[in-house]
């Protein structure tokens, strides 16, 4: 990943004081977490991301945000996002696998395994939301989080 990382793609925006409320979907969004993936789609501008950001206010679960967009579909800055994402929410649980990453000579699959270790042992529970992932999609992307989601702890 060339240059510094934007560091506001890694902040939740703040929950809009007149949303309004949408209690059928938050409810609908926390029984999701019970998965290990949970999709929320709809066109744009229906309130997708307002809805995960009054959703996650803090608190009970760790939560990494990450607002992706095309210049993401690089493996590279992706994963450099997510892994501090993961970094900001639960300080020190990605830190070998950015330090692997950003050494370039490990593959995407042994930095996640990486991770996934690291995961493993958190003491409780971590959400990641990776707002506008459609824009970020293709296939240097895919393979990784399929790997990812298929090996998450319980």
């Amino acid at each position: 990943m060339p240059g510094s990382p934007v560091e506001t793609k890694l902040l939740a925006p703040r929950a809009r004081e007149r949303a309004v409320a949408r209690p059928r979907l938050t409810d609908l969004l926390h029984r999701g977490l019970k998965g290990r993936l949970t999709l929320v789609s709809s066109p744009a501008g229906f309130g997708k991301t307002t809805l995960l950001a009054a959703s996650f206010p803090g608190g009970r679960v760790a939560a990494a945000w990450v607002s992706l967009d095309e210049r993401d579909r690089d493996a590279s800055s992706f994963w450099t996002y997510i892994l501090l994402a993961v970094n900001r929410a639960t300080p020190g649980t990605a830190s070998a696998a950015l330090a692997q990453l950003e050494s370039g000579h490990e593959s995407i699959d042994a930095v996640l395994t990486t991770l996934l270790n690291e995961l493993s042992v958190l003491p409780g529970d971590l959400i990641v939301v990776l707002d506008d992932y459609h824009l970020a999609e293709g296939p240097d992307i895919s393979p990784g989080i399929r790997f990812l989601v298929e090996r998450l702890p319980p």
